[in-house]
């Protein structure tokens, strides 16, 4: 299988696009205690990972076929999944409740998905928009006055944009927070960028 769901330990999904995602997943990875919700719903995990400090010992007996204990504390039990996800030779990842709860753990996760995304093909969807990293060309569906703020690491990344308010033609942003409030115009619209 090349692709995977993952479900942190933070934020549930409400919005009806996570819960579509969770919903319809034919193989949902669960980071440690995000199962003690998932099981709440009634959604069965493909495998739970992690070092398993959060997760109800009663779901432990229930889980415990699928469950894969990984004690090395230098990872989140989130970025124990995305290496599980490498070795797996899984290809693309969504991963959902990465948010909420703690500002340093949402912002680790985010920085997580950067870093992997240079590995795998990562999105992450939350109950308040998405998070997609963008190694060449991308086209996003859309609409009118969809908000959309571009976030990039170095000032030697050009970016070209198509459909936006504010268009970029290889442009390069000088700081990280310079790309954002920016508004689509139309039902989609593109990102280019040469890093």
């Amino acid at each position: 299988m090349n692709e995977a769901v993952i479900l942190s330990n933070g934020e549930f999904p409400e919005h009806q696009i996570p819960l579509k995602i969770l919903n319809s997943s034919n193989n949902l990875i669960c980071c440690d205690g995000a199962v003690n919700k998932l099981d709440k719903v009634g959604i069965m995990p493909t495998l739970i990972l992690g070092d398993l400090d959060s997760i109800s010992y009663e779901l432990k007996q229930k889980y415990s076929s699928k469950i894969i204990q990984i004690e090395r504390q230098l990872d989140t039990d989130l970025e124990k999944a995305l290496k599980y996800c490498m070795d797996a030779n899984i290809e693309e990842v969504i991963i959902l409740g990465f948010n909420g709860l703690r500002d340093d753990q949402y912002l680790s996760n985010i920085f997580l998905g950067w870093n992997y995304s240079k590995k795998l093909e990562i999105s992450m969807y939350s109950n308040y928009g998405s998070f997609h990293f963008i190694n060449g060309s991308k086209t996003f569906k859309s609409f009118q006055g969809q908000q959309i703020s571009i976030f990039s690491d170095s000032t030697n990344n050009y970016i070209k944009t198509d459909n936006l308010k504010y268009q970029l033609n290889n442009t390069n942003l000088p700081h990280f927070f310079s790309g954002t409030c920016n508004e689509s115009t139309k039902d989609s619209f593109t990102i280019e960028s040469n890093n």
